[in-house]
């Protein structure tokens, strides 16, 4: 998951056994899925962006992953937890400066593989991302063509979702419906991505 009002270049840059659906519902593991997402996002907004430079944001996030996987062991020892997917929708801040946009494609690419370097030892992850449609951007296209050619190249792991006839709220972001629809479209290329 990535945060928007972030940019790739600056922000993210990196140069066997199957859990019981029944333990999901709200008295088993729900809860503390729940509390972890929270924590997650309260620590993303409050942490100043300024904390997050080039080697901020993705070694932390490295960091939370490994540290939550690390307490699923500790508290179900007998379980095998490994982290299933990426979805990433993120691109605005780069569209909007011809340099990041630019080098968009390079440190996208770069980051998918540090992922699945530090996540699955390498191996392919479904790697789900939703184009932006955001209006101020100088260099939407840009942004957008480097997630389409990367799904292109890699169909076995990455999908790309189309945003374009999602509805933007005058403060330039998707409103509940568009989020929802956005989820759906993430949901569904993610399924046809583990089919494959």
């Amino acid at each position: 998951m990535a945060m928007g009002s972030t940019s790739l270049e600056k922000n993210w840059n990196v140069t066997n056994e199957v859990v019981d659906p029944q333990n999901w519902k709200v008295h088993g593991y729900y809860p503390e899925f729940r509390e972890f997402v929270h924590s997650a996002i309260a620590s993303i907004y409050t942490t100043y962006p300024q904390n997050w430079k080039v080697h901020g944001y993705y070694p932390e996030f490295r960091e939370f992953v490994h540290s939550a996987i690390a307490s699923i062991y500790t508290t179900y020892p007998h379980l095998l937890v490994s982290l299933g997917g990426i979805f990433w929708m993120q691109g605005e801040s780069d569209s909007g400066i011809a340099r990041s946009a630019y080098a968009y494609p390079v440190n996208l690419r770069a980051l998918i593989d540090k992922m699945y370097q530090d996540f699955n030892n390498g191996e392919e992850l479904p790697f789900v991302m939703g184009k932006i449609n955001w209006r101020p951007a100088k260099k939407q296209a840009v942004i957008n063509g480097a997630m389409s050619a990367i799904a292109t190249e890699r169909p076995s792991c990455v999908a790309v979702v189309e945003t374009a006839d999602l509805e933007v709220l005058k403060d330039h972001h998707f409103g509940s419906p568009a989020l929802l629809q956005l989820g759906s479209r993430m949901a569904e290329s993610f399924k046809r991505l583990l089919k494959k």
